[in-house]
């Protein structure tokens, strides 16, 4: 393998924040409005889930590459 997104600071600091992200911090405490027959906090994590799955695939398709293949 040429490279492993653990080495690269940046993206493992993107992942940490998107990672972060996913838990609805900002909907604590409140009572949740309703959006489309869901929660708003549902609607804040769901996206952000998606938004981490995007990060992750990009990780893995940038970073590991196998040599042997290309």
């Amino acid at each position: 393998m040429r490279d492993e997104p653990r080495r690269h600071r940046g993206y493992l600091l993107l992942l940490a924040l998107t990672c972060l992200n996913t838990i609805p911090w900002p909907f604590a405490g409140r009572a949740p409005v309703i959006l489309a027959g869901l929660p708003d906090w549902l609607w804040w994590s769901g996206g952000w889930t998606v938004a981490l799955s995007v990060v992750t695939a990009w990780g893995i398709l940038r970073y590991w590459r196998d040599d042997e293949l290309e």
